[in-house]
């Protein structure tokens, strides 16, 4: 029954059926998080993977594809040895004569085998930052971007992008201070301070989340720690559009104050 689901009519319709759904996947990750649940877990995974059948069979149905589908069957076209998939793999290879990838933190070994399969080795420019690979729910691996980093400095290709023009002096004050602490002393990644090149400005209020509850056991998983992030952001969030605070500033067309609105 839980594998069974149909979205149907205009969008706005969807929400409750979504968000019973999130309330529910939320209580099933608590209850996990008990380790005497290896068969509550057992029991997910087999839930997950009849899910994974019924949605497949729906798609087949309807002639659908969803944007992992494209990627998995480009991906397995791509390993294939066979004549044509060679020839086709050269000419894809012929055809982009470079390949530029942005966000490169967030991409997934499905992801990074394509871009290994398309490119020559020498045509690739990538972008990234390690610090801000927040994929992980679709299978991003911040290791990937790590070791295409450490390939570009021995290969002589990396270049290290320090300045900043968006953020003011004094948010970036706070950003050093922060991450030049012990924030990443025991992983692969490094922090080097930003430089602005942006006005100081006479009054900025910075203002920093913690995302944790101190009722709960300090040693608690990831997957929690995430839910108590993302309420502690909600809450923030609801409580700022419920102030009617002014927040955004007036433009130069002398477009009144007002609050901020989301979107």
């Amino acid at each position: 029954e839980a594998a069974s689901f149909t979205l149907s009519g205009k969008r706005p319709e969807w929400k409750p059926m979504l968000e019973e759904m999130k309330k529910k996947l939320k209580e099933a990750l608590l209850f996990l998080e008990d380790s005497k649940s290896a068969l509550r877990r057992n029991q997910m995974k087999l839930l997950l993977q009849v899910f994974d059948e019924r949605l497949a069979q729906k798609k087949n149905e309807s002639g659908l594809l969803d944007f992992d589908d494209l990627l998995n069957r480009l991906l397995a076209f791509l390993r294939r040895n066979d004549f044509i998939a060679g020839e086709i793999r050269r000419q894809l290879q012929k055809k982009f004569k470079f390949i530029l990838m942005d966000e490169l933190q967030d991409s997934n070994p499905v992801e990074s085998e394509i871009l290994a399969r398309l490119s020559t080795g020498q045509n690739l420019f990538l972008v990234g930052d390690a610090k801000q690979s927040i994929y992980a729910f679709r299978q991003a691996e911040v290791n990937i971007f790590l070791g295409l980093e450490e390939k570009a400095k021995i290969q002589g290709g990396f270049l290290r992008l320090r300045d900043n023009y968006r953020s003011t002096p004094e948010i970036l004050d706070f950003v050093n201070g922060l991450f030049t602490e012990q924030i990443f002393s025991e992983s692969r990644i490094t922090y080097e301070p930003l430089i602005p090149h942006r006005k100081s400005r006479s009054q900025a209020l910075i203002e920093c989340l913690v995302a944790e509850d101190p009722s709960e056991d300090p040693s608690a998983s990831k997957d929690l720690r995430q839910i108590w992030e993302a309420e502690a952001l909600a809450a923030r969030f609801a409580s700022l559009m419920g102030a009617k605070t002014p927040h955004e500033k007036a433009a130069a067309n002398k477009t009144p104050v007002r609050p901020q609105h989301p979107g």
